[in-house]
């Protein structure tokens, strides 16, 4: 861990919040559970409640929120495959429960084929069409097919023979998904040596069509150009050719479980700007190459998930965007519009209310957007020299009919003598995972004489903290402790809240501010050492406290917890003022859990069975001190 970091104070205020009283009659979730075999969630209540239900973007997810409806533990998961990466379960906010269902990257799912039905008014299901590799995805150009009706088709091609057929691609708020069919080719990254370009092979492959003689442009992502190209001399090769800055960052490539390719940089790039480049004024022109021609708008429609609005036409042309009162205005030149063009058939669910196509002069084209409440419209962009492309910012609701029953009965076969305590969670060691909302602290308001424990795994996101032995990350030893710890300590009756959920950078006052918000009994903040990978013999675990009585006493508690239970060395409870510890108002506790450039250290916190020693000794010295 950087002693440095640490000991810098933040600017930033706490900004408390006043958590609301729970209601008196709230209802509880009981119990929730997805059916693999029907693509369904189901979920009962013990009291009647109404569902909300919307399908959110960037990443997709189903949101299903229960008002007035308590959960009663923290954060749970469970990883679920098949077009969805996970369920996540939590409580949203003192009056609501949450439940999210993470689609996998490329994966697209209408708000209309998404059926929530209420089997009484206590229990529900959530049915889902089907999210196989089959299901249609809206790749851009070369794939826009005709976009006059809101369809954006593929263009049919042959698969080679126990190869790999690249369809096309798509932007994602990290990086790009390129659509495959067939078997997974094996796939090489390199790098030139003046950094300018990214080159990505895929053998025994083969190409759309509509996707050579394209140049694609990603500013957001520091991507100058995207080119896909065969190979000469070897037709079962081809090979994507990324042209970047040389202070961007590498790129990694990955293969998704529903046929398709991710790439993803391995840092957060620095969006391109300066003539022609996004990010630029929604009031400025971006160019394309001028012809003396007029472009002829050939379709105006929206994608298959209803957040990018596609114009295309039959070749280059200029662009303005503006916002003229509730709407705005998309002015194209010179172009005209299309024999008998219409705008997108909207219904009342989508992301725009209205789109109107105007022949503004002979030269030129204006089209007016009307957004929905809450949604925002990025500055339009050139996916190729014939499609521009302009991102839709927002949630689309699902509907939710009455439910069938007006009975609130949470039992349909009623038994005489029914469990009163029925389990909450069909998984009695729940994972912690990350919330919708990383951001906004999972939990609810401390009950009366339960104790609250605030959990700090340091760093994460693009700080890794130490770096050891082998590449050991302090980020990657650190969080699955403690997850493995706030599982032990529910166990106990303990309510814990987790300042991340997630690998993500957090700053030190935000870490500070969950354990005041939350009320916190007590903070611990779990990390491991380092030094110089000269100096292999400094092994052995430390805790710190700022120097409360209290907070020497935790320290005490968890550092002899640690001695007790682990083959390490004892380098001592200390003192120390660093800004989580220092800075929060209950006993807190720094603890360094082993030394990644150690020696002994280091495998033994690299090996699983090993740090789930150390989280069961963290979680015993923080009961200690508890009772």
């Amino acid at each position: 861990m950087s002693r440095l970091r640490w000991l810098i104070s933040s600017a930033l205020g706490l900004g408390l919040s006043v958590w609301a009283a729970l209601p008196a009659e709230a209802a509880r979730l009981l119990n929730w559970r997805f059916d693999r075999s029907q693509n369904r969630l189901e979920f009962t209540t013990d009291g009647a409640v109404q569902p909300r239900a919307q399908l959110l973007a960037n990443p997709t997810r189903i949101v299903i929120d229960l008002p007035g409806t308590t959960l009663g533990q923290p954060m749970v998961t469970e990883t679920l495959g098949n077009g969805l990466q996970n369920l996540r379960v939590g409580q949203f906010d003192p009056n609501t429960t949450r439940l999210v269902l993470e689609l996998d990257p490329g994966v697209v799912v209408n708000p209309r084929d998404i059926k929530v039905q209420g089997l009484s008014p206590s229990q529900w299901v959530v049915e889902l069409p089907s999210l196989g590799p089959s299901s249609p995805t809206p790749l851009v150009p070369g794939l826009p097919g005709n976009v006059s009706n809101g369809v954006a088709g593929s263009i049919p091609g042959g698969i080679p023979s126990g190869g790999t057929y690249v369809e096309g691609w798509r932007e994602t708020p990290d990086g790009l998904f390129i659509r495959t069919r067939g078997p997974e080719p094996k796939v090489e990254v390199r790098r030139s040596r003046d950094k300018r370009t990214i080159e990505i092979d895929l053998l025994n492959s083969g190409l759309n069509p509509a996707l050579l003689n394209q140049n694609f442009s990603f500013p957001n992502l520091a991507i100058e150009s995207l080119q896909f190209r065969p190979v000469a001399g070897n037709p079962a090769l081809n090979r994507l050719v990324l042209t970047v800055p040389a202070t961007a960052p590498n790129w990694r490539a990955s293969f998704s479980n529903l046929g398709g390719l991710i790439l993803l940089p391995s840092s957060r790039p620095t969006p391109l700007t300066g003539p022609g480049r996004s990010p630029i004024p929604l009031q400025q022109s971006q160019p394309v190459t001028p012809t003396p021609t007029r472009a002829i708008i050939q379709g105006v429609g929206l994608d298959l998930t209803g957040t990018q609005l596609l114009i295309q036409s039959d070749r280059p042309y200029n662009f303005t965007a503006k916002p003229e009162g509730q709407e705005y205005r998309v002015i194209l030149s010179p172009a005209e519009l299309g024999s008998n063009l219409q705008g997108p058939q909207l219904d009342p669910n989508s992301l725009l209310q209205r789109v109107r196509l105007r022949q503004d002069d002979p030269q030129t084209v204006s089209i007016f957007l009307a957004p929905a409440p809450g949604v925002q419209i990025d500055v339009p962009r050139a996916l190729n020299a014939q499609v521009v492309s302009l991102t839709l910012r927002g949630s689309r609701s699902i509907p939710v009919p009455q439910p069938n029953n007006p009975n609130p009965n949470p039992n349909p076969n009623p038994n005489p003598n029914p469990n009163p305590n029925p389990n909450p969670n069909p998984n009695p060691n729940p994972p912690y995972t990350p919330p919708y909302n990383p951001d906004r602290p999972i939990g609810l308001p401390p009950s009366q004489g339960r104790p609250v424990v605030v959990l700090d795994p340091g760093h994460g996101g693009r700080d890794p903290g130490a770096v050891g032995r082998g590449g050991l990350q302090e980020k990657q030893v650190v969080f699955p402790i403690t997850q493995e710890v706030a599982a032990l300590l529910t166990q106990q009756g303990v309510q814990v809240v987790l300042t991340r959920y997630d690998d993500r950078e957090v700053d030190l006052a935000p870490r500070v501010q969950t354990a005041e918000r939350s009320n916190a009994t007590v903070f611990v903040s779990i990390h491991a050492n380092a030094i110089s990978l000269d100096r292999p013999e400094v092994n052995g675990v430390e805790t710190y406290h700022s120097g409360s009585p209290e907070g020497r006493r935790l320290a005490q508690s968890i550092h002899q917890s640690l001695l007790e239970n682990l083959p390490t060395r004892d380098r001592q409870v200390r003192e120390a003022r660093f800004y989580v510890i220092r800075n929060t108002s209950m006993p807190a506790s720094l603890v360094e859990i082993g030394f990644v450039t150690g020696a002994e250290d280091a495998p033994r916190l690299a090996d699983p069975a090993y740090r789930s020693r150390v989280a069961q000794a963290i979680a015993q010295g923080i009961l200690r001190y508890l009772q």
